[in-house]
């Protein structure tokens, strides 16, 4: 697990909070958790650093279409180091760790559960986490989903079998699609340039607005910092971030003579 220092840095803003309060209360009252949001939200770098400063905290990233093996083998080389033999070696062995130990489980990308084309092995990967991790063990698991909403688990097409599993997870983080523009943009063009002018904080709103992901204009402003460091002739204005913004999504812009 990657210290605080060791990861990427993280600027608060209203995402972020709310996902770290949704973790502190999943935590402090051991509950199953849900946490939805686009990506480039910041919901994976907020669970890295939370985990970060969490020792009893495990954050773990599903691969694509999880199975209950899979996911149960992922789960028992994190909290045991390695995978046993079988499913029920794994399961047993993970039970009693978890009985023996305080942890708090995070899975990151628990949409690749639900992506796998068999109903039925949707529902084992979610009984699992209800049944036999939260339910008989008492551990607190906090889900991050990227492809799906809180709407889409309550009246979707999978929204019958999900009943059952929304009736335990009573604390939920569900981050709207759209990015704020004051709260969520302009602390991190300001932790970036902290002199920053309103002009600069206007067009990252429009950027990160495009793309719909935080994820990219913090790359932007990393590279304007860097550019504007190596080079003091350089203006942290908004015509050079557009700039670098066009170059990463249309290959640069040319004149027209």
């Amino acid at each position: 697990m990657k210290t605080s220092s060791e990861l990427k840095r993280l600027t608060e803003n209203v995402v972020t909070r709310r996902i770290r309060k949704t973790l502190d209360i999943c935590e402090k009252r051991r509950m199953l958790t849900l946490i939805f949001g686009e990506t480039g939200r910041g919901k994976t770098l907020t669970a890295a650093h939370w985990t970060a400063k969490h020792p009893n905290a495990r954050h773990i990233t599903l691969d694509s279409s999880t199975t209950q093996a899979k996911l149960v083998r992922r789960i028992a080389r994190e909290l045991l180091g390695e995978s046993r033999g079988t499913t029920e070696d794994n399961k047993a062995a993970i039970e009693r760790y978890l009985l023996d130990n305080d942890v708090m489980l995070i899975i990151d990308e628990a949409n690749q559960m639900l992506d796998h084309p068999s109903l039925f092995a949707k529902k084992k990967c979610l009984e699992y986490i209800r049944l036999d991790l939260f339910e008989r063990t008492n551990t607190p698991v906090a889900l991050i989903f990227t492809t799906y909403t809180l709407e889409e688990f309550e009246h979707g097409r999978l929204s019958a079998f999900l009943e059952q599993f929304l009736g335990r997870a009573m604390n939920r983080c569900n981050i709207p699609p759209g990015v704020f523009s004051v709260s969520e943009v302009t602390p991190i063009v300001q932790d970036y340039f902290p002199k920053a002018d309103p002009d600069l904080i206007r067009e990252a709103v429009k950027i990160a607005g495009s793309t719909g992901k935080i994820r990219s204009l913090d790359a932007y402003l990393a590279i304007m910092q860097s550019l504007v460091e190596t080079d003091p002739a350089m203006k942290p204005d908004a015509q050079l971030l557009r700039e670098i913004f066009e170059n990463y999504q249309e290959g640069g812009s040319w004149p027209k003579e």
